[in-house]
């Protein structure tokens, strides 16, 4: 809730999307002499960049992504290949450290 905030808003009750049935815009106070036209015009045109919720958003609902809107990032293929180099670190270290302590278990064992 706003209290004691002199604020102009825009409301844009059609937003052509699917995800938001309205959007509420605060005008900068340095624009805000512009004529009412002028200001609706910019506030579709900003909306119309927006464009699409985040991908997290969709994938959390479950719902299938739209045109243009993929679920994971496409990866380089440097990016992949540093990840699979982690991952066979990864394993390598703790197959090491499972080997030290069985080592180590059975030198206490036997002495």
């Amino acid at each position: 809730m706003l209290r004691g905030v002199n604020k102009q808003i825009i409301e844009i009750k059609d937003t052509d999307s699917r995800y938001f049935e309205r959007a509420l815009l605060f005008v900068r106070p340095e624009f805000a002499d512009m004529g009412p036209g002028q200001l609706e015009q910019e506030a579709n045109k900003y909306l119309a960049t927006v464009g699409r919720p985040p991908t997290a958003w969709t994938a959390a609902k479950g719902s299938r992504p739209g045109p243009g809107l993929s679920r994971k990032p496409v990866r380089s293929h440097a990016a992949r290949l540093a990840m699979v180099r982690r991952r066979r670190r990864l394993i390598a270290v703790g197959g090491l450290g499972i080997v030290l302590t069985a080592a180590a278990l059975l030198l206490v064992y036997f002495l």
